[in-house]
């Protein structure tokens, strides 16, 4: 026995020993599981090693040497067997948190409707005179939920001055709006719908819907026009032939946007930004006549056909670091236009979008008593301060 190298007293208390403090182990692993610590983990692990290392200098007898590998084995297994499962339920837990998080974000990326990078989510719905009652009839199903429609007109820009006296600025403004909706031709109509959270409709599909709406009646050849704004439009990709041959017919749009429940509708939410000429146009379809001669006749029927009204321009009065037009505002909002500038669809997205975010930014969500004013026109300068 003595050549074997081993000593010839028994050692059943070292092996009650080791599996006294297999148990501790067991039990320290336990209590820790649930409040996953990894300074737990820390001590579990020294704790093993000092129990492996403390065996090396303990010599047994040849059937305590069998019995004390079997244990060895078993203490190895069952400790690190149990750290595994600890393991696992960290790497699960983490995989879950991560997922959940994940999902999380999409869906509010989704419903928060923060404008989409590069454009893919969104779909410009382009109307003609073919699926003008088709589109007619998905707003009038997403209007009741989707009642912010933000709005934006292209025309062939302004070619009249009026002279003579006028009373104020506004007066002037407003002249210079008559005359000038009077003789020219709406061109395209942008409108984007969301709701009081800036969510965007998807009408059954797997995009978000804005429409971009083109009429017949500008001729390019024929109508009185601003050369530079003309030019500007065809840049920007507005086909004049294309609306000529295939355009919506202003007097049918006229008669549609009348049934379509998003005028006359004192729950709709319309915003614009520096609106007056966009609103003049609209007028000028609804009743098919010339605007009225008077400022008061003219915010007679804004407030009929449009009861709420937010022009971001006049906001922009109450927020000291804001300026300019709708890209700068949007460039300093750090709102992403979609699609392509000064084209109406894109526009009108771009308003939506920067309404939300100043509204949020500098009214804390909080826009009602600064309703029921153009930029330039009317009681502007009387309205709230």
């Amino acid at each position: 026995m003595a050549g074997n190298g081993f000593k010839t007293k028994p050692s059943g208390h070292l092996l009650f020993s080791l599996l006294s403090q297999f148990v501790d182990l067991k039990i320290f692993l336990r209590k820790n599981t649930k409040s996953l610590k990894i300074c737990s983990l820390r001590v579990l692990i020294s704790s093993i090693q000092d129990l492996l290392r403390s065996v090396e200098t303990v010599t047994f007898l040849p059937a305590e040497r069998t019995q004390f590998r079997f244990l060895r084995f078993r203490v190895t297994y069952d400790l690190f067997t149990d750290l595994g499962v600890l393991v696992s339920i960290l790497l699960v837990g983490i995989v879950v948190v991560v997922v959940v998080f994940s999902l999380g974000l999409k869906f509010a990326v989704l419903e928060m409707s923060v404008l989409p990078k590069g454009g893919d989510e969104i779909q410009i719905r382009e109307v003609w005179n073919d699926n003008l009652e088709e589109e007619f009839a998905l707003i009038r199903e997403i209007v009741d939920k989707y009642n912010y429609i933000a709005m934006d007109t292209e025309f062939p820009g302004v070619v009249l001055r009026p002279v003579g006296a006028f009373k104020n600025i506004n007066d002037y403004n407003y002249q210079t709006l008559k005359d000038n909706v009077d003789m020219l031709k709406l061109i395209q109509l942008g409108l984007t719908f969301s709701d009081e959270n800036g969510n965007l409709p998807t009408c059954g599909t797997d995009k978000f819907c804005i429409w971009q709406f083109n009429f017949r009646e500008f001729n390019l050849i024929d109508d009185i026009s601003a050369s530079d704004s003309v030019e500007l439009l065809h840049q920007c990709g507005i086909d004049f032939k294309k609306n000529n041959e295939k355009g919506i017919d202003v007097n049918r749009f006229g008669e549609l946007l009348m049934s379509s429940g998003i005028v006359l509708n004192d729950v709709v939410r319309w915003v614009t930004f520096h609106s007056g000429y966009d609103f003049g146009y609209l007028l000028k379809l609804l009743t098919c006549r010339s605007l009225p001669d008077t400022q008061a006749g003219f915010f007679e029927l804004i407030n009929m056909y449009f009861p709420v009204v937010y022009d971001i321009k006049h906001l922009m009065k109450f927020c000291n670091s804001l300026h300019g037009g709708l890209n700068k505002l949007a460039e300093l909002l750090e709102v992403e236009r979609v699609g392509i500038c000064h084209q109406a669809g894109s526009d009108s997205l771009l308003t939506s979008c920067t309404f939300r975010k100043l509204r949020e930014n500098f009214f804390n969500g909080c826009t009602e008593k600064y309703a029921g004013v153009l930029y330039g026109l009317g009681v502007e300068n009387d309205k709230t301060n």
